[in-house]
């Protein structure tokens, strides 16, 4: 018998997939309760979560205290009793957008990473790399190749179009730099900060940036005439939005990058 915990398995076989929620709460109730002495019950919901209805597991954030301390992570299996899933319909394709419910929903003091009141600790350091960890601006690079070359081919790449390309490609090589410096920290066993938020915003303006220069030049891909530009456009859209909205990147980053003083309030 395999000893492995099961997301391990899944994560050697390249199967594994994973939803991040976080800290859900009832409007009006408690948070989560320890039940029994051994099982904490948690109520609430998530709006937004990708790709929950081909999860296995989420890694959920979940009050189980008061103040900044007060929030702890689990990982929980998609399949336990009272957690439900409802898609939420989008225009960046089916099946990415979802609810997530959970309806008294019994979760063992086993299934928590970490210490109790230790999310904030752990989830900073999964967030910096998950927004390096997807190399949304090779995508970006590759569309926006593919876009100019169809240009090429139809004899409409004319200087305003190279210059407004070139601009595209050097923000898709900044973000590509940014990146491989935030891999290289963590190849050093060094944590990464608030560099993660500045790769990010970069990743942000490279993708929009990408997806303005189709909407300017191939409007016509954007109403089917190429299937791949259409989805890295639909993507493009909510850019600034998955993996942290790029607004809080942007306070990250004036903040702790760049050591500005928060505003009085």
């Amino acid at each position: 018998m395999d000893a492995t915990p099961a997301p391990a398995r899944s994560k050697a076989r390249g199967r594994y997939q994973k939803a991040r929620l976080i800290e859900i709460k009832k409007a009006g109730a408690p948070g989560p309760r320890l039940l029994q002495g051994d099982h904490y019950l948690i109520n609430g919901q998530k709006i937004w979560t990708s790709y929950a209805g081909e999860a296995e597991t989420c890694f959920l954030l979940a009050r189980t205290g008061t103040g900044k301390r007060g929030i702890s992570i689990f990982l929980i299996p998609m399949d336990t009793p009272g957690i439900s899933v409802v898609e939420i319909p989008s225009l960046i394709g089916e099946g990415d957008i979802h609810e997530v419910f959970f309806a008294d929903v019994k979760v063992p003091t086993s299934a928590m990473l970490g210490e109790e009141g230790q999310a904030w600790d752990i989830v900073r350091t999964a967030l910096s790399l998950e927004r390096v960890g997807i190399p949304r601006f090779a995508l970006a690079s590759r569309m926006l190749h593919r876009a100019v070359a169809r240009l090429k081919r139809e004899q409409r790449f004319h200087p305003g179009a190279a210059a407004q390309a070139a601009r595209a490609e050097a923000a898709c090589e900044a973000c590509r730099l940014f990146s491989y410096e935030i891999i290289d920290q963590r190849q050093r066993g060094i944590t990464a900060g608030a560099e993660a938020s500045v790769a990010r915003v970069a990743t942000v303006n490279a993708e929009r940036l990408v997806a303005e220069f189709v909407v300017e030049h191939l409007p016509d891909a954007l109403a089917g005439a190429g299937a791949m530009l259409l989805a890295h456009h639909q993507r493009g859209i909510v850019a600034g939005i998955a993996s942290g909205a790029a607004e809080i990147q942007l306070n990250l980053v004036a903040t702790q990058f760049l050591q500005l003083p928060r505003e009085l309030r």
